[in-house]
């Protein structure tokens, strides 16, 4: 099987020597025996040969330069052949041990890359998106992933219905989010999908979860181009998703940004102390407060309660897509169940939420209920993470407020107890789309030609 290559990024540590000292051929310096271009032509070598005997890119492109004009300049330029481990135009560079520069790679990725930290990320900023506070950005997997996560108008998700309902020509395959590839590309290689949701491969499509932890341990041209269309997922920024926690820390940045004192300046600094004590499972996970600051829990709640307002919103900004908030009230007599202060109400839009029955109570604006109304016990009782289980809660409210009267042709089946509308190409395709999964239990006969009709 021939395996697609790819470009793999490093670092080079600056050594004292001179580029002129190398262009001498200073036997010291250069790990390498030197070679004419005119030397080569005579062997009819090709730049194709140079290329896979890893020569540096910028000398194939020259020499071919050469052959394509031999009377040129470049009759005399070096082709430097390297002697094993050293690489590099002059012959210059070496890792200092034995092993290939794949063998060297992958080492690096077994044993490393999964711990490594994530930083900023790669932030995508031809769209106006407010993430929340920095450091958080929008990673370009964001976009259209079925889930709101720009605060200031869901940017992200505007117009990617157009995209689901894309049509492919004959020649063509066409991916499961909406993209079109060549029909030669499909199924060919199972490691290597070429649609960016892995639908092109069939071993992979029916399973979201398949080989998604790899991206977390490989530098792989998958992972930089991978996305998923699950909005239960998300994005790790580095082509891993996850339902839970992501191996290099992104989830937990974005979290410790939301819930610093700089982005909840609304509340004094002993309030959002002890609501950092109080209200999060691991008060010392996201380096927010000293652990010690947190150790008498009945000091923190005398806390709470001498210098919190009487109803406030923490975090300021909402935990979840883009209007989901948390409200704490200290005149309730709280319940410290599961080992931490939970928000008294959860508030959220009305509108997108049509499927929640009524209520009465409204804070700021926004349709409140309290926790304990929800029914989330059992989730809270199995130990994930509190962001996670109101994300998929709330999942089944809409990213619009336009309710449609008729799902249009173009995407004919809608979701059960939603408004939420399907192209036939999503329906009975091995990945769940509707909130309650009926895209994928509809049975495959006279239904869906009544519904195609």
């Amino acid at each position: 099987m021939n395996f697609p290559y790819q470009i793999v990024p490093y670092c080079i540590r600056s050594l004292n020597f001179s580029y002129n000292s190398l262009a001498n051929n200073e036997t010291h310096i250069v790990h390498g025996t030197p070679i004419t271009f005119e030397t080569l032509q005579q062997k009819n070598i090709t730049s194709q040969q140079l290329y896979l005997s890893f020569a540096p890119i910028d000398v194939v492109e020259r020499y071919q330069a050469f052959l394509e004009n031999a009377h040129s300049s470049l009759l005399t330029q070096i082709f430097y052949n390297c002697s094993v481990p050293w690489f590099g135009e002059f012959c210059q560079y070496t890792f200092n041990s034995k092993s290939t520069f794949e063998e060297f790679v992958l080492s690096f990725e077994l044993n490393h890359l999964a711990d490594y930290p994530f930083q900023n990320g790669t932030c995508y900023t031809f769209l106006q998106c407010d993430r929340g506070p920095k450091p958080s950005c929008l990673d370009w997997r964001e976009i259209c992933d079925g889930k709101i996560d720009c605060l200031d108008g869901g940017n992200d998700e505007f117009g990617c219905e157009e995209l689901i309902s894309n049509e492919c020509k004959e020649d063509e395959f066409r991916c499961n989010n909406g993209f079109c590839i060549p029909k030669d590309f499909f199924n060919d290689l199972a490691d290597y999908p070429d649609c960016m949701d892995d639908s092109d491969e069939r071993s992979l499509a029916g399973n979201i979860n398949n080989d998604v932890r790899s991206c977390d341990s490989f530098l792989s041209f998958k992972c930089e181009e991978r996305t998923r269309r699950n909005e239960r997922f998300l994005s790790c920024g580095n082509g891993a998703c996850t339902m839970k926690e992501c191996k290099n820390k992104r989830n937990l940045l974005l979290l410790q940004a939301k819930l610093s004192w700089n982005a909840n300046s609304h509340l004094s600094v002993d309030c959002w102390t002890s609501l950092i004590c109080l209200s999060v499972i691991f008060p010392n996970y996201a380096g927010l407060v000293d652990k010690m600051k947190c150790a008498d829990k009945y000091v923190s709640e005398s806390l709470f309660r001498q210098s919190c307002p009487t109803l406030f919103f923490f975090p300021a900004q909402p935990m979840v897509l883009n209007h989901v908030r948390f409200a704490y009230t200290k005149n309730f007599s709280n319940e410290y169940r599961h080992h931490l202060l939970l928000p008294h109400y959860v508030c959220y839009n009305q509108q997108l939420c049509e499927w929640l029955p009524a209520t009465t109570v409204l804070i700021n604006n926004s349709t409140c209920r309290t926790f304990s109304e929800l029914n989330l016990d059992k989730a809270l009782e199995s130990g994930e993470l509190l962001e996670n289980i109101i994300l998929k809660f709330f999942l089944k409210c809409s990213t619009t407020t336009n309710t449609y009267v008729q799902c249009p042709k173009s995407k004919p089946f809608r979701c059960a107890n939603s408004s939420k509308c399907l192209s036939l190409s999503r329906v009975l395709d091995g990945i769940p789309d509707c909130f309650q999964g009926d895209d994928e239990t509809i049975p495959n006969n006279c239904s869906l030609k009544i519904i195609q009709e």
